[in-house]
């Protein structure tokens, strides 16, 4: 009994350590990216919705394009784009989560259109109508922080 405490408790560790998504999912997920750009972030709202165990923000966030790298919206430097996206902070196994981005931070941004327009309940940014919005394709892989 005493030998088989050890691989006991390092079991336990090891199913308590969040689990990453494959890097090659990842990176399929980013190559299919529709925007690539660096964005200056300018503002940043957040809501708690967590629910018992499960713990989350809904993020809302405005930025500024400061460069394009691949575009099929056909973004350019100077344009404004809105994300809206869930920031997990639980301790369940899964994906690395999506930061909550910082203001005044700059980073390269791998995003996807969101499919139609966000609803009201769920834009925390006033001067946001729910267009032009996008989200992460690749979760806590889709944002670089530059500076």
């Amino acid at each position: 009994m005493k030998r088989s405490f050890p691989v006991i408790v390092l079991l336990l560790w090891a199913l308590s350590l969040p689990a990453e998504e494959p890097p090659h999912l990842s990176k399929k997920l980013l190559g299919e990216a529709k925007e690539v750009c660096e964005i200056l972030v300018e503002e940043v709202r957040v809501r708690d919705d967590s629910e018992g165990r499960y713990k989350m923000k809904l993020v809302n966030l405005r930025a500024r394009v400061l460069k394009a790298a691949r575009t099929s919206a056909g973004l350019k430097k100077g344009d404004t784009l809105y994300l809206l996206y869930v920031h997990t902070y639980d301790k369940i196994p899964g994906p690395s989560p999506v930061p909550v981005l910082k203001e005044g931070g700059r980073y390269r941004a791998w995003l996807n259109p969101l499919k139609g327009e966000a609803v009201p309940e769920d834009r925390l940014l006033k001067d946001w109508d729910g267009r032009n919005g996008y989200g992460p394709p690749a979760l806590g892989k889709s944002f670089l922080l530059i500076d």
